[in-house]
C-alpha cells in the first residue's frame, strides 16, 4: 500500500492551508495511508473545544477528528511553548 504524508505548519485558522490539508488528507484515504503531521502553529489544529463561532468559520479541529483513519503526529515542543 502507498503512503502520504502531509505536513501542516501554519495555524488553523486565519489561512487556508489547513483546510486544504485536511481536504487533501481525507481525498486520500481511501487509496493510500495518510499521516498528518502537525508542526509549529498547526498543532493547534489538534486542540479540542475550540470555538470558532466568531470567525464565521468551521471548527477545523471537528474535521480532524471525524476521520479516525487518519493518522495524526503532533510535534510535542510546538504544543507546549
Amino acid at each position: 500500500m502507498k503512503f502520504v504524508f502531509y505536513l501542516l505548519d501554519t495555524a488553523p485558522y486565519g489561512s487556508e492551508k489547513a483546510f486544504g490539508a485536511l481536504n487533501a488528507a481525507a481525498v486520500s484515504l481511501n487509496r493510500m495511508n495518510v499521516i498528518l503531521g502537525l508542526y509549529g502553529d498547526g498543532v493547534y489544529l489538534a486542540v479540542v473545544g475550540q470555538n470558532s463561532q466568531k470567525l464565521g468559520l468551521p471548527n477545523l479541529a471537528d474535521i480532524l477528528y471525524a476521520y479516525g483513519e487518519l493518522r495524526v503526529i503532533v510535534h510535542e515542543p510546538s504544543l507546549v511553548s
